[in-house]
């Protein structure tokens, strides 16, 4: 975001996360199961573009532990425009994002409609050579 420096622990951060592609895939992979009239595109597109453009905002990366993503998910392809009736995942939807949630964990803040409210209290990170 313009007037932001990001420290090279979120830059290293997502560059970990875009070039693994977790969370373009996984979105992906959820719409795709749809008709093509739920799909959308431009959504997904403007869903990494805020990944891309928020999420190296954060102070502290190892907030992204808190385990908030199916949730996480689910607010920003509602703020994407993508059909409403996607929200409601199937058991098998809610399989996939769980298989992610290691890697697809993002801060308590971003479920409340990008204001910001205290995170839960996390563990801190275990030892990882990315924030090193």
């Amino acid at each position: 975001m313009p007037g932001i420096e990001w420290t090279d622990k979120e830059k290293a951060f997502a560059v970990h996360l875009a070039s693994a592609g977790i969370i373009h895939n996984t979105i992906t992979t959820l719409i795709t199961k749809r008709g093509p009239q739920q799909r959308s595109k431009s959504g997904v597109d403007y869903a990494i573009g805020r990944l891309k453009d928020e999420h190296l905002t954060l102070r502290s990366p190892h907030q992204w532990n808190c385990g908030y993503a199916a949730e996480w998910v689910r607010s920003l392809i509602s703020d994407a425009g993508i059909h409403p009736g996607f929200l409601k995942l199937t058991d098998e939807e809610n399989s996939i994002i769980k298989q992610a949630q290691p890697k697809l964990t993002l801060p308590h803040y971003y479920l409340q409609a990008n204001t910001y409210t205290e995170p839960p209290a996390c563990p801190e990170p275990a030892e990882d050579s990315l924030f090193e």
